[in-house]
C-alpha cells in the first residue's frame, strides 16, 4: 500500500442560488435570461471572491463555492 501525502483540509462549502428562478424564466426570452443569471453570477463571484472563496462550479441558476475555514494558533 502507498501511503497517502494529501493534506485535510477544512473548509466551508456554500450554495447558493435565484429564489423564485423558475417563475422569472417563465416570463423572460432566453436572451434575457442569460442576461439575469449572468449578472447574478458575476455579482456573487465578486461578493465570494471579496471574502476569500473560491467559486468552485456554476450550476444553472446557482453556484457553488468554497471558503477555507482559517486555524487558530
Amino acid at each position: 500500500m502507498v501511503p497517502s501525502t494529501g493534506e485535510r483540509r477544512h473548509l466551508t462549502v456554500l450554495f447558493c442560488d435565484l429564489v423564485g428562478s423558475t417563475e422569472i424564466a417563465a416570463q423572460l426570452d432566453p436572451e434575457e435570461w442569460r442576461e439575469v443569471v449572468a449578472g447574478y453570477h458575476r455579482a456573487a463571484a465578486e461578493a465570494i471572491t471579496r471574502f476569500g472563496g473560491h467559486v468552485a462550479q456554476y450550476l444553472g441558476d446557482g453556484v457553488m463555492a468554497y471558503f477555507r475555514v482559517a486555524r487558530g494558533p
